[in-house]
């Protein structure tokens, strides 16, 4: 894969972090406080598990998060043996500015022997896969700097329903390679087709996209 070079310097650094950080404090309300008891990552997502929930109609993919003081779970659960991801830029897009898969966090994750492998990724162009987060530096003041896996938690699990995965990450990494969960977001959901253990594995059809509130919940469809 390609690698990602950003260049910055110390200041430029500094003030884009702290926009990310900002998001949340201009977008949501009360956000750094607990919210809900939080999930067990272990790769099986109970009913009532998660403060919230969201279904796509189309897909029968299920989004599940939860979010707790700084960090948030997420649960998803798909009717595939293939991959299953979720994604979202950094809030809402105008959509004359979107470059499909360009500037996404992506979270991918499959399930073969009873083990998941999933990978922290950044969309560095429309159409080719994702790329992992450690394979993208950035150069501030000369030094190529590696983004990180910034997965906390990690668990999945398969069966003949589908795809189970469930994992835990900050709400605003701080890394050049994320985007921050945004208050309120486009978020891509997508699976591979059965038997699709692996990153790279087009999604077809089985892609989506839904304007989600993480803080209040509230999820629909979009076209």
């Amino acid at each position: 894969m390609v690698k990602m070079k950003k260049v910055y310097g110390a200041v430029a650094l500094i003030a884009l972090l702290a926009i990310g950080a900002g998001l949340w404090v201009s977008l949501g309300v009360g956000v750094t406080r607990a919210q809900a008891q939080s999930p067990t990552i272990d790769g099986k997502i109970a009913p009532g598990e998660y403060k919230f929930s969201y279904t796509d109609p189309d897909l029968k993919m299920e989004l599940h998060w939860t979010i707790d003081d700084d960090f948030i779970y997420i649960g998803l659960m798909a009717p595939t043996k293939g991959w299953v991801g979720i994604g979202w830029r950094n809030g809402l897009i105008p959509e004359e500015q979107e470059e499909g898969m360009k500037d996404v966090d992506m979270y991918m994750g499959y399930v073969t022997g009873g083990q998941l492998s999933m990978l922290d990724t950044y969309g560095q162009t429309p159409t080719d896969p994702p790329t992992p987060d450690t394979q993208i530096t950035m150069t501030i003041n000369g030094k190529d700097v590696p983004g990180t896996d910034d997965i906390l938690e990690r668990a999945g699990s398969e069966d003949s329903s589908g795809t189970t995965i469930e994992f835990k990450r900050k709400l605003n990494t701080l890394d050049h390679a994320d985007n921050p969960v945004p208050a309120q977001g486009e978020v891509y959901l997508a699976y591979g087709p059965n038997n699709a253990d692996d990153f790279t594995t087009y999604h077809g059809s089985s892609r989506s996209e839904a304007i989600v509130n993480f803080v209040t919940g509230k999820a629909e469809p979009h076209d």
